[in-house]
């Protein structure tokens, strides 16, 4: 309205003066938010052009904030000298980590727990401790990395702080001169440490003599070398050229030896056999072939006399064949006499020959093997005149059951007569003539029919308190009368027969292993023995069943022992 009085000015001062007092105090503020050193010093000067007293609240503050960035600035001169100076070689302005590096973290830990404690409010502040808890980060993984120097994992915890974690978060950090060097120690670390695994694994494969792993281990340095990924210590440049070395050796030697195999070459065969045991390569595939070969022809004639001297079939066979292989003997002269006379002469004839030389030689194993082949030829052509019922000395179930007395049943003897009972005989089951000692057929039927109640208390099919001592009373009785023998063999026979319990069978046989080791059986039962022994595979060797013709005849040949056995080795041969 145009009025302008004295009054109307003095309020328009105030209020200019009120709103530039308003415009410092916002100045003021902005600055100690912005926590900027010059902004508020500058706001402060302003205040004071201003009038704001130094006792205004705002005033008080901005002062208290100067005085706590000159704290804070100090507080980053000890970060930043922590991160300087602190746990790693520093020469100039050259930060330079060794192997032989002690890294101490106490400086820069003491440096970053101040700084946490006082809580920086500055942006570059801020900035500055998250600089300098990554720096301790990565010295705390670097000191244990170091003090354990060939740890691989501490080692790939150093790599993963400065990659996945301080690179991450501050990639500008990356030119950062300390994080530079622990890269190049990480770096030279595990250049040091393929040096030493390689350098083992080759020395291995040397001492082993592996040629794979050899030509690996040279072809991966190669590899490694051309890629400049990795590099050899220098001190093990030497094992290299040895390692070289080795290897043409051996390539050598295989040549001689292939070559030798397939030409059937001797003389390479003979170079290369010689060489590769010098230096001990003999563990692989081709040496061995190599020297099985070689050996195998250095020995032949030797082997083919010994086979000639002890008329081994089988031998001179597996001989003859073997020279096929040979061209040296193709034309042989010998070779085709020992062909003609295996492929031309009669099974029986060869089997009769290789018996001769056996029984010249007194082998007992040979003699069994040879006389079991010959039987089962023999058996094949002649077994149905050897069945057990047809033993000539064996009574015929009609005699036997006449023999039991007016008040036994005849037919009911008569149907017993082949198999298990459980009762004891009347009468003996061969006809038991009169021995040369002059005994009576009355003393071998009573002799028979004891011998039967023992093998019953031997078998579990009676009880008696010491079965083992039935056993020597039958072995007595059997000793010295011959007709008690074939009795005997009778006896065990009829009693396995339809035996219904398995235990006694087992039993039966295990006894039959104490007699047929110690008493030969006479000649006449000696087919139907074995003809029997043959239709009847033993339960007690269900994966030997020749086990007892073996055994039979082994004591044939050797005939019977001269002193019996005592109780503690019946008990063992009653244990199978």
């Amino acid at each position: 309205i145009g009025y302008a009085s004295e009054t109307v000015q003095l309020a328009q001062q105030t209020l200019d003066q009120f709103t530039n007092e308003a415009k410092i105090r916002k100045n003021l503020r902005n600055a100690m938010n912005a926590f900027d050193i010059e902004l508020i010093k500058n706001a402060l000067q302003m205040a004071k052009f201003a009038n704001i007293g130094d006792n205004d609240a705002l005033v008080i503050d901005a002062q208290d904030t100067l005085r706590c960035m000159d704290e804070e600035r100090g507080l980053l001169q000890q970060l930043q000298t922590a991160i300087e100076f602190g746990g790693y070689n520093h020469n100039g302005a050259t930060i330079n980590y060794n192997l032989a590096s002690q890294i101490d973290c106490e400086r820069i830990q003491a440096a970053v727990s101040n700084a946490e404690r006082f809580k920086l409010r500055s942006k570059y502040g801020k900035i500055a401790l998250q600089r300098a808890r990554h720096i301790l980060h990565l010295r705390v993984a670097l000191q244990q990395a170091l003090l354990a120097r060939h740890n691989d994992e501490l080692w790939n915890t150093v790599s993963t702080v400065i990659n996945a974690t301080i690179l991450k978060a501050m990639p500008e950090m990356a030119s950062n001169k300390e994080i530079i060097s622990a890269n190049n120690l990480i770096y030279i670390h595990y250049n040091d440490s393929f040096s030493e695994k390689f350098a083992a694994v080759l020395n291995d494969a040397m001492n082993r003599m592996d040629y794979n792993w050899i030509n690996l281990q040279l072809s991966e340095l190669q590899h490694c070398g051309a890629n400049g990924k990795k590099q050899l210590s220098d001190k093990y440049h030497g094992l290299v050229t040895a390692a070289q070395k080795l290897k043409s050796e051996m390539e050598h030697i295989d040549s001689y030896l292939l070559n030798g195999l397939v030409e059937k070459n001797m003389h390479l065969l003979s170079i290369g056999v010689n060489k590769a045991q010098d230096i001990g390569y003999v563990h692989h595939e081709v040496f061995r072939d190599a020297h099985t070969f070689y050996t195998q022809y250095a020995t032949f004639d030797e082997r083919l006399t010994r086979a000639l001297q002890e008329f081994d079939i089988d031998g001179m066979k597996a001989l003859l064949e073997e020279s096929e292989a040979y061209e040296q003997k193709h034309a042989d002269a010998q070779l085709a006499q020992i062909r003609h006379l295996i492929y031309n002469t009669p099974p029986e004839q060869l089997l009769q020959l290789q018996l001769d030389a056996a029984v010249s030689e007194r082998d007992p194993h040979k003699v069994c093997s040879v006389t079991l082949k010959l039987k089962k030829l023999f058996f094949d052509e002649n077994g149905s005149k050897f069945e057990w019922h047809t033993y000539p000395l064996l009574l015929s179930p009609e005699q036997w059951a006449k023999s039991g007395g007016i008040f036994a049943s005849r037919n009911k003897l008569k149907k017993s007569f082949y198999q298990w009972t459980n009762n004891p005989i009347h009468h003996s089951l061969t006809d038991l003539k009169k021995s040369k000692t002059g005994s009576s057929n009355d003393f071998f039927k009573k002799s028979a029919l004891d011998m039967f109640k023992s093998m019953m208390g031997v078998m579990g099919d009676r009880h008696y308190q010491q079965p083992l001592s039935l056993i020597q009373d039958i072995l007595v009785k059997m000793e010295d009368i011959i007709p008690l023998r074939n009795e005997f063999f009778a006896q065990l026979i009829k009693q396995m027969t339809n035996n219904p319990t398995k235990e006694s069978r087992i039993l039966g046989w295990n006894l039959l292993t104490v007699i047929l080791d110690t008493l030969k059986p006479p000649k006449d039962i000696e087919n139907y023995l074995e003809k029997w022994l043959r239709d009847n595979p033993p339960e007690n060797k269900p994966d030997d069943a020749e086990f007892y013709v073996r055994l039979m005849h082994q004591t044939l040949f050797l005939g019977s022992r001269t002193a019996m056995p005592g109780l503690g080795e019946i008990e063992q041969l009653m244990q199978g």
